[in-house]
């Protein structure tokens, strides 16, 4: 058994990744009874990465991370989410009671892109939304896992030709921020 069954096992749970990956495993086995070391790097090249959480997938998700047993850490990533380009990190800790898992993301999307919307809503906007995004997932290995999600950008870019309160012209700061915790 390695020390990567638990953690890992869990994650991949969560974050369930399809396509073909590269991969280079370097493993030390210790004679004397220690534990087990596993890391190496893992390279990704139009992947889809289904986030089982938020019922949700990322495609196209290209870029490196590297692993020591069940701590992973990303180099900056590319993907599309909801028809948009994403940008993504993360990393995780094997810690004592729980499995940490920290991302970050930003994009500047374009909502009348993103498929969400009905199309008279459509129809009324346009411009683009910078963002950013940070989501904290904790998997205590008894419990269940619990979210916290925090978003923040500025609608300053839409113009909006929606009823009023939602009408608003390009240039006017409008800041947004969601924090979303759950489990």
């Amino acid at each position: 058994q390695t020390p990567l069954n638990d953690s890992l096992a869990a994650t991949l749970e969560e974050l369930q990744l399809d396509g073909d990956v590269n991969a280079r495993l370097h493993l030390d086995i210790p004679l004397d009874g220690e534990q087990v070391t596993a890391k190496g790097d893992v390279a990704l090249n139009n992947n889809s990465l289904f986030i089982k959480p938020l019922d949700s997938t990322l495609h196209n998700l290209s870029g490196k991370f590297s692993f020591v047993n069940g701590n992973l850490k990303s180099e900056p990533l590319r993907a599309t989410w909801f028809n948009q380009p994403l940008n993504v990190d993360f990393s995780t800790e094997e810690g004592k009671k729980a499995y940490d898992v920290a991302v970050n993301m930003n994009g500047n999307w374009q909502p009348t892109g993103t498929g969400l919307l009905p199309e008279p809503v459509n129809k009324a906007l346009s411009g683009s939304v910078p963002w950013q995004g940070k989501v904290v997932i904790t998997m205590p290995y008894r419990a269940s896992a619990s979210y916290k999600v925090d978003v923040n950008g500025d609608l300053k870019n839409v113009s909006s030709r929606l009823p009023s309160p939602a009408d608003k012209a390009a240039g006017a700061p409008l800041p947004f921020k969601v924090n979303v915790n759950g489990d």
